[in-house]
């Protein structure tokens, strides 16, 4: 009866670890996220940046950070989750207009920091910034524990800020490979993550 179950319910099954949760949450949102990222995604970047992937990094950044999520009634997942979604277009709309003004490597981030998912967090509490650290601290192994390509791939994307297309073109793979990698390494992160979590 898991597929009955509200947002809000999942979020706290899946806070509890339950992982078949986390994979039907995003299965719920994935049509309706999918048709908003190609919405919001301008014309001229479709060749570079693809709606899937802008998806795929949204829910990362949603997932690793749902402990920061607010349970206000139904709905306020969904609304949180978008708000993540068109925050990680707008990220990619303002990387591409000023592709040729910055340089990329001093955008170092994974997408779990606070400063990147929500700005108003820099005015948090130091017990708040205490947990970010310890959790961007935490991930960071994580990602470090895993086999070189996933890491790669995942370090390629969240640290250095690439596209998957970009990203493949790095490790040389085809952009299709490179998306199959990136999504096992997505399940192998949130495999660990998880029992990391139930550890703790």
């Amino acid at each position: 009866m898991a597929s009955q179950d509200s947002d809000e319910d999942l979020v706290r099954r899946v806070r509890a670890g339950d992982e078949a949760a986390a994979r039907l949450l995003f299965e719920r949102h994935l049509p309706s996220l999918r048709a908003k990222a190609s919405a919001r995604l301008p014309a001229a970047m479709r060749g570079k940046v693809g709606a899937s992937d802008v998806v795929q990094e949204a829910w990362l950044a949603a997932y690793l950070d749902l402990e920061g999520f607010e349970d206000r009634g139904d709905g306020s997942f969904a609304a949180w989750l978008r708000t993540i979604l068109e925050r990680r277009v707008a990220d990619e709309v303002r990387r591409h207009a000023g592709a040729k003004k910055r340089d990329a490597k001093r955008e170092v981030r994974l997408a779990t920091e606070a400063a990147r998912l929500e700005p108003d967090r820099r005015q948090a509490t130091p017990s708040v910034e205490v947990r970010d650290a310890e959790e961007t601290a935490r991930l960071r192994a994580v990602v470090d524990s895993l086999s070189e390509d996933y890491a790669a791939v995942i370090r390629l994307v969240h640290r250095e800020g690439l596209t998957l297309v970009e990203a493949g073109a790095r490790m040389g793979r085809t952009p299709d490979a490179t998306r199959m990698l990136y999504n096992r390494a997505l399940d192998r992160l949130a495999d660990r993550m998880g029992d990391d979590a139930t550890m703790r």
